[in-house]
């Protein structure tokens, strides 16, 4: 069943954005969670009042928040779309780190654009001279490696060069997929971070798959129109059908409700979500992995680009 046409439209790249600490930090995963309001403002500073895109569009807007569609059928089947990065943390990279260690940022970005990678170089660059947190984590932008088709990272750009040189090899979604395993009827589907997903404007508690589905379908779909201008799905309902017929042989989906701490309770934010993994067997698997394998490019929920809600797939048979 082919659920999702016109994705060689679908262009992406995975970056990986080097820095250089300039302090001492003692980096959790919380901070790397807590990013948004630092990265946003780095992005107004260096991109508000800059050039505008071809199609005349700001370039903060167009990276950190695209136009609503115009079309009213569209703002009815896609929610507002969020940025056009996803930042993926590895929280097996969170620990002290002393001034001059390195630290990597793992970011998928969407649409195709080159400027874009070099607008979020720059987005970087601010960041680094606002650190981490409040307190700490100043840092220096070093290199851009980007993944070919071979899987492999090349160099793109190093410290003293022109950014504005900056190229790197973008994929489409079609051919990525294609590269998948076929015929994938069995599956576990884990969150590396916890997904802050709100229903009615609150935050679900509890999940199994038929309620995770639609996060994934809304994410997908709003990304891929939002940033590639395609509309990837005809038959939601049918879709949705598809998710309530694959059995879940295991479900261990559950909330954690855990905080960053500071000093104050100015400096307290919740950021509990869920977390765990949820094993999928049967023929719908089949049918829906391709949407599946594209929402781990993306993330789910609430700071979703800011790397909240980020899940991996793992085969357990066919």
């Amino acid at each position: 069943m082919s659920i999702m046409p016109l994705l060689e439209r679908a262009e992406f790249v995975k970056l990986r954005y080097r820095v250089r600490l300039l302090e001492e930090i003692d980096l959790d995963l919380a901070t790397l969670l807590r990013l948004r309001r630092n990265f946003r403002a780095a992005g107004q500073y260096m991109l508000a009042s800059g050039p505008t895109t071809g199609t005349g569009i700001n370039r903060f807007s167009a990276l950190f928040s695209p136009p609503i569609a115009e079309d009213p059928s569209a703002r009815q089947r896609f929610q507002r779309s969020g940025a056009a990065f996803v930042l993926q943390p590895d929280p097996q990279s969170c620990r002290h780190y002393s001034r001059g260690e390195l630290l990597t940022f793992p970011v998928v970005l969407w649409g195709g654009q080159q400027e874009r990678i070099v607008d979020l170089a720059r987005v970087f660059q601010a960041l680094g001279q606002r650190g981490l947190r409040y307190d700490a984590g100043r840092f220096e932008l070093i290199e851009i490696a980007g993944q070919d088709s071979s899987g492999s990272y090349a160099n793109l750009w190093r410290q003293g060069e022109a950014l504005e040189q900056v190229q790197s090899p973008l994929r489409d979604a079609d051919w990525w997929l294609s590269t998948l395993p076929a015929g994938v009827q069995s599956v576990a589907l884990h969150f590396v971070t916890p997904a802050r997903l709100l229903k009615n404007q609150r935050p679900l508690f509890q999940a199994d798959f038929v309620t995770l589905f639609p996060f994934i379908l809304r994410r997908v779909t709003s990304m891929l129109y939002a940033h590639c201008r395609i509309e990837p799905v005809d038959d939601v309902g049918a879709l949705l059908e598809l998710a309530r017929e694959v059995t879940v042989a295991e479900n261990q989906l559950q909330w954690q409700d855990w905080r960053q701490l500071g000093p104050d309770a100015a400096h307290q934010h919740p950021l509990g979500g869920i977390m765990g993994s949820v094993q999928l067997h049967g023929a719908a698997v089949e049918d829906l992995f391709s949407l599946l394998e594209l929402g781990t490019l993306m993330n789910l929920g609430k700071n979703a680009a800011y790397g909240a809600g980020q899940y991996r797939l793992e085969l357990s048979g066919r």
